[in-house]
């Protein structure tokens, strides 16, 4: 048999991982690039009462920290999902429209609850940035 269920697949692109010649989309580094960091919400149907996003404004490199209600004041709305079982002919079903931040309620856990944009390298450092916030300093 040529081809099957698990039958040996060629893969060209072997090489250039395994001799570390492999780029990859965190290789990318653009002027004036910035790296987004998302703080997921640790409790699923939370009702979200603030965000303090004081320590994540004051940290050197940050251009911009986000939260649900900013999104809402910006009038930018909510989306639905990209693709539904009706759309492939299956059942229809209920397009839930969400924003992409969440706004009063975490409405499941690792929702996104907030958002960072910063100036620094690969990101690293929005990172540390955004954990500030969840360990409560």
């Amino acid at each position: 048999m040529r081809f099957g269920i698990g039958q040996p697949v060629p893969r060209s692109e072997d090489a250039r991982f395994i001799t570390g010649r492999g780029r990859y989309v965190a290789d990318i580094d653009l002027p004036h690039q910035t790296h987004a960091v998302f703080l997921y919400s640790p409790h699923a149907h939370a009702a979200i009462k603030s965000i303090d996003i004081a320590a994540a404004q004051a940290t050197p490199g940050v251009v911009a920290v986000l939260t649900g209600k900013d999104w809402v004041a910006d009038g930018l709305g909510a989306t639905g999902p990209e693709m539904m079982p009706e759309d492939m002919g299956g059942p229809k079903g209920y397009r839930t429209k969400r924003t992409p931040l969440a706004v009063d309620r975490a409405r499941r856990d690792l929702l996104r609850a907030a958002a960072r944009r910063d100036e620094c390298r690969r990101g690293g450092e929005a990172r540390g940035a955004a954990d500030l916030r969840r360990r409560g300093k």
